[in-house]
């Protein structure tokens, strides 16, 4: 049984902080400019206000991810995503979704969809019209077959390398059907409900 929650306490986040270290660094072999190698942990300035959200089986964490609104605070490498192309969203309602990952043996799993979705669900809540990521090639398609979508070619991230930039319209409920994403379930609960709120208002 797989869960996801919204990290709070110290602790968790430690744990997530942990974990992006074993990945990151010891995996995967990258700089992190906020890897800590004393404490064996990266804690990056957005965790401050961000979002973090965690998938554990029992009490075993599987993976994490980050979401921050745009409203909320600076976003890192802003000038890797032209918010500008996309008008009066930013900053209200724009969010950028980093530091997600899952833990190797757990990656063909729905890990990362339940993710993903937790994520998705908290942007909806939260008024957001317009998503952001960015990720290496190997990455595109598990992103595009979530919703998101490539606007402008690749850049070069700091810590990344090449990467490319990709958007999630929130509402696009036609582009999520044609994609088969798994967002659109959530999609559709979520203006289910608005609609019935709204009908609910108007009886009064």
């Amino acid at each position: 049984m797989y869960t996801v929650e919204l990290v709070t306490s110290e602790a968790q986040k430690s744990e997530v902080f942990r974990q992006r270290y074993r990945i990151y660094v010891e995996e995967m072999g990258r700089h992190q400019v906020h890897a800590d190698h004393v404490r064996r942990e990266i804690r990056e300035p957005m965790d401050e206000q961000g979002a973090i959200f965690a998938a554990y089986t029992g009490n075993e964490l599987l993976g994490s991810l980050r979401v921050n609104l745009a409203r909320d605070g600076a976003l890192e490498c802003p000038e890797l995503y032209d918010f500008d192309q996309f008008g009066s969203a930013f900053p209200d309602k724009v969010s950028l979704l980093t530091k997600l990952m899952v833990e190797r043996n757990h990656r063909s799993t729905v890990v990362f969809n339940l993710l993903a979705i937790s994520a998705y669900e908290y942007g909806l809540r939260s008024g957001i019209t317009h998503n952001f990521i960015n990720c290496n090639d190997h990455l595109v398609r598990s992103f595009e077959r979530l919703g998101h979508r490539t606007y402008k070619g690749k850049v070069s991230h700091p810590e990344y390398g090449n990467v490319t930039p990709m958007v999630c319209i929130v509402h696009d409920r036609e582009y999520m059907e044609q994609m088969r994403s798994p967002l659109l379930r959530t999609l559709d609960m979520f203006l289910q409900k608005a609609a019935q709120t709204q009908l609910s208002r108007d009886a009064v």
